[in-house]
């Protein structure tokens, strides 16, 4: 039997052309990475409301030129701000989850107690189950700035006043002092030596103007120590977890499906 002159037909092959891998298929649902970060002044103070920022960032995000689902809404992250100690306005809140951008919230937290807020969380909801990120916070009053005020106007001023009293220059505050005093082993010497000093300010102090220079020291010890504890942004990055449901697969439209030469071949008319 002769051949019938057709050219037998090689199996097709059925391997898809790959997708690139540039983040794309990443927009058919997911899943995505991302990340909490907490953004907090470094001190509250008292009875003062301030702002703590939460922010959920994707991890590599995607170009909202590949948003397909326009009309479809976002899930929302539950997240709670715990701070003992302090009073938390609107403590409970839900985030945006987009994969194109970060959203965020705000919280608005007064401190009731000075000190460290123990125990300060963020705590998020995921899967069923609730993750805790710690924040170490703390919070000041204002009475160490009325002590700074008070010893900066008073050291000044006690070395003032002895170029004022002359008449105790001559013996007259040891005299008062071992009257006070009860009689002590180191009693005369302690007496002896405050009389120098007040002697001192009184001649040589008075002269080299140290009331005031002591004024301009402790006025910028002040205010170093004012800048030093003023609140400072602070910012807290939590670990990285993954949101949204696994991908699914996607078949490339069948044009691009690869034929082999025969194929064309026998698909040509003759």
């Amino acid at each position: 039997m002769g051949s019938s002159g057709l050219i037998p037909r090689l199996p097709r092959r059925e391997k898809n052309t790959p997708l690139p891998n540039n983040g794309m298929t990443k927009v058919f649902g997911g899943p995505h990475d991302f990340r909490l970060t907490i953004l907090y002044p470094s001190c509250f103070r008292l009875n003062r409301v301030e702002s703590v920022r939460v922010e959920l960032s994707p991890v590599e995000p995607v170009d909202r030129v590949l948003d397909l689902n326009h009309q479809q809404q976002n899930a929302m992250l539950p997240i709670r701000l715990s701070i003992p100690g302090a009073l938390v306005s609107a403590a409970e809140t839900s985030l945006e989850i987009s994969p194109f951008g970060a959203t965020q919230a705000l919280f608005h937290v007064t401190a009731m107690a000075a000190g460290v807020l123990p125990d300060a969380r963020l705590e998020v909801t995921r899967d069923g189950e609730t993750e805790a990120i710690p924040v170490p916070m703390r919070s000041q009053g204002n009475a160490w700035l009325a002590a700074l005020a008070g010893i900066t106007l008073l050291l000044p001023l006690l070395i003032f006043l002895p170029s004022h009293m002359p008449q105790w220059s001559n013996g007259g505050v040891e005299r008062s002092m071992l009257t006070w005093m009860p009689r002590l082993p180191l009693g005369s010497e302690v007496a002896s030596f405050a009389q120098s000093a007040f002697t001192w300010l009184a001649t040589t102090g008075a002269g080299w103007h140290l009331s005031f220079f002591a004024l301009m020291a402790m006025v910028m010890i002040a205010t170093v120590l004012c800048v030093s504890r003023s609140p400072r942004p602070m910012i807290i990055k939590g670990p990285k977890f993954t949101l949204g449901s696994p991908p699914r697969p996607i078949d490339p439209p069948k044009y691009l499906t690869p034929v082999s030469e025969v194929d064309i071949a026998v698909s040509q008319p003759s």
